[in-house]
């Protein structure tokens, strides 16, 4: 039986320190505390029960460790990344990407258009009245009292805007994993870890219309379309190939060398293509 965690062991010098921990089981009565750096720690145990307090007693430390990080987060770090609408269906998908304050959001049809929806905003934390017609952007935190979304849009130069381009919704709420947001009706968010190839894909296309690269301004990706009529593709440089890919397909760059690039073309998707097949 092996767990890793962190500690804070008192030594001998009486002094506080932090460790993180590799605790081995080598048999019922014998515990082996391995430091990172490289000293061990043998605890003879009597009884087994002793073993299971201990254990025990280190997981509940750690669980009360990670509660405390989380605890520690401002409201605006547990809310970054890319969160997907839990009403999501096979036909419609919603999802919002938050990047530093600045918030995108967009919601289309699996068949539709892309004219789809599209809505940036800026995102903060606000400790005064909320009741003001007129808020400085300036005046929002990283965390505070109430929640503000401002439209990105509807912000004057001067960094002032006016109601009804910011909503202090009645209610927030938000985890790192759930986003629960009420203003007038409940819409909960999930976190994801990576936005969807099919979403990433309708994003790329609609950027092409707006002349913007949204992927690339709020993920930090490069993606691209194939502009050849015939892409072979490889699963390593020096196999053969074993598939295709078609004109204006869109890849994700994942690696990049002088004649080649690693790419992500389909949700499971990864594999090798020559450089020159792609649209820079």
């Amino acid at each position: 039986m092996e767990v890793t965690t962190m500690l804070y062991i008192k030594l001998a010098t009486k002094k506080i320190t932090r460790y993180d921990i590799h605790i081995s089981c080598f048999s019922n009565l014998l515990l082996k505390l391995k430091l990172i750096s490289g000293r061990d720690f043998y605890v003879e145990i009597k009884q087994i029960d002793e073993l299971k307090f201990i254990l025990t007693y280190l997981s509940l430390l750690l669980s009360f460790t990670c509660y405390a990080q989380d605890k520690n987060r401002s409201q605006l770090s547990l809310m970054q990344g890319v969160w997907e609408y839990n009403m999501n269906t096979d036909s419609e998908k919603a999802f919002s990407i938050i990047r530093g304050k600045l918030s995108l959001s967009f919601v289309y049809n699996v068949s539709g258009e892309l004219d789809f929806p599209l809505h940036e905003s800026l995102k903060g934390f606000y400790d005064g009245d909320i009741s003001v017609d007129t808020m400085f952007v300036d005046s929002l935190h990283d965390s505070g009292l109430h929640y503000v979304t401002i439209d990105k849009d509807d912000i004057k130069s001067e960094g002032w805007v006016t109601r009804p381009d910011f909503l202090t919704p009645r209610y927030f709420e938000c985890d790192g994993e759930i986003m629960s947001i009420n203003g007038g009706q409940l819409v909960e968010y999930l976190k994801i870890n990576e936005l969807p190839y099919e979403a990433l894909v309708k994003l790329f296309k609609r950027g092409k219309l707006d002349k913007r690269d949204y992927i690339f301004e709020y993920l930090n990706l490069r993606v691209r379309p194939i502009k050849s009529s015939y892409c072979k593709i490889y699963s390593n440089p020096k196999e053969k190939a074993n598939g295709k890919l078609e004109r204006e397909q869109v890849v994700i760059i994942l690696e990049e060398n002088a004649k080649w690039l690693k790419v992500k073309y389909s949700e499971d998707g990864i594999g090798w293509i020559k450089k020159t097949h792609v649209e820079f």
